[in-house]
């Protein structure tokens, strides 16, 4: 196996642990909302947790897919 096809799984396998440690994370955080529902003060904390941990878990996966694409393009 050569280094790039090395780098390309690397990349896979990053790109899948960061989408799913954003997924275990909205769920905790949803845990956390759900038991916090009576305070009105928190559910905009809780959610605005929820909603960036998603958007930065896709961001990463993002950027580990261009770089992925690239490293396949160059080594092609």
């Amino acid at each position: 196996m050569q280094l790039s096809e090395k780098s390309e799984h690397a990349l896979s396998f990053g790109i899948k642990t960061t989408l799913l440690a954003g997924i275990c994370v909205v769920l905790i955080g949803f845990v956390v909302f759900m038991q916090h529902l009576s305070d009105p003060a928190t559910i905009g904390a809780n959610l605005a947790v929820m909603v960036l941990t998603s958007l930065y878990a896709c961001i990463i996966s993002l950027i580990l897919l261009i770089i992925k694409g690239r490293l396949h393009r160059f080594h092609a």
